[in-house]
């Protein structure tokens, strides 16, 4: 992935023809194992001798291996090199949690733990703390030795899209404790990655990804991945949050403001620990404010996957982010704006499903577009 002293970002956003058929060669040996090298190459989209020495360089970087009886090169089959193949780490900040996963090289889950480290609510003026939490890791983690090919982080929610320095020091040290390159991701990407790869009732389609109540999406058709861009730059700009919708956000703004709610004591008084499904507890318990703000921020999200659906060719929408934890009520009141909205044309094609990928979405996607960019790098 190259050097981290820029924060690199995994690929997303890009839709040159050779990278359009790189990751279709991706998927289609991710999904089946082995596949006839002679099959790769009638994909099109690639001449057959260029896609031919991309496989191969896959091949010298240990990625894939081609295996087969005699000299038809074009008889062998392409797959995931085992044993010697290096793994992938993912690694995600939350809170005073720092959670990592670790995949073999064919992309299986290995194993995860979580650590604990000093939790940070900016990164400007931290690069201290930054590096005395990267080195807590360094101390505290089993995985320390183990060969990896690549990483991929994802910041803390609060943290995102913010102090892009600091996001790079965190990637920089990670890559010297792991002594492999590492990648960011946003939160809500490595989710929906997670999300493509792990519910077995969306692996096979095209899916909108729906990253808690702010309405910020991500498409991920195949193993293309679209996620929020700026004003703008294509359909990409329509996946942007609309924090006026946010509950969490007005949450907490009122309760700074001085707004009774049960939601205060819930959190031990640090506001910062308002999250959607610490709303959604206030809400069933009866708070007025969080019932209000649950109905208000489900009948938003509901306009909002609509209007999404009705833009982007996907076969199912995924709730997540805390999302997934919602009771019947939000997903009653979703469900009356979704059907209100959709396209008479889409009714009946699309569907809305709860993420499975539980909490440890983040990094497990961040470790899965690793095994996902090994095939964007030679482009």
């Amino acid at each position: 992935m190259g050097t981290t002293q820029k924060t690199r970002h995994f690929t997303t956003n890009d839709y040159r023809k050779e990278l359009a058929v790189m990751l279709d060669v991706y998927g289609m040996v991710r999904n089946k194992g082995s596949v006839p090298l002679e099959g790769l190459l009638k994909m099109g989209g690639m001449a057959p001798d260029d896609l031919k020495g991309k496989i191969y360089a896959l091949s010298d970087r240990n990625v894939v291996e081609l295996s087969g009886e005699g000299d038809d090169e074009l008889s062998h089959s392409v797959s995931f090199r085992e044993g010697e193949g290096k793994g992938f780490i993912g690694v995600s900040f939350e809170g005073h949690n720092c959670r990592l996963v670790v995949l073999d090289s064919l992309g299986n889950f290995s194993r995860e733990e979580i650590l604990t480290v000093e939790t940070l609510k900016t990164l400007r003026g931290r690069v201290g703390e930054i590096k005395k939490i990267v080195k807590t890791i360094l101390e505290s983690t089993s995985f320390k030795g183990i060969p990896f090919r690549s990483g991929g982080v994802v910041v803390d929610g609060l943290l995102e899209g913010k102090e892009k320095k600091g996001v790079s020091i965190i990637a920089e040290g990670l890559s010297r404790a792991f002594r492999c390159d590492f990648a960011v991701a946003r939160r809500a990407v490595a989710c929906a990655y997670a999300e493509k790869n792990l519910n077995p009732q969306v692996r096979d389609k095209n899916i909108l990804y729906m990253h808690t109540d702010s309405g910020e999406g991500v498409v991920v058709e195949g193993e293309q991945i679209t996620e929020s861009a700026s004003p703008g730059i294509g359909k990409a700009s329509y996946l942007r949050a609309w924090q006026q919708f946010d509950a969490v956000k007005t949450t907490k703004n009122l309760i700074s403001k001085g707004l009774g709610s049960d939601v205060v004591q819930m959190v031990g008084g640090d506001v910062d620990m308002i999250d959607i499904p610490v709303v959604f507890a206030a809400a069933e318990k009866g708070d007025e404010l969080a019932l209000d703000l649950v109905k208000r921020s489900a009948l938003a999200l509901g306009v909002r996957t609509a209007y999404l659906n009705n833009i982007f060719d996907v076969d199912v929408t995924v709730l997540g982010g805390g999302l997934e934890k919602s009771d019947s009520e939000f997903r009653n009141y979703m469900e009356e704006s979704y059907q209100r909205f959709l396209l008479n044309e889409k009714k009946g094609k699309t569907g809305i499903v709860n993420s499975v990928a539980g909490e440890g979405a983040c990094s497990h996607g961040a470790a899965l577009l690793c095994l996902r960019e090994t095939f964007t790098e030679v482009i």
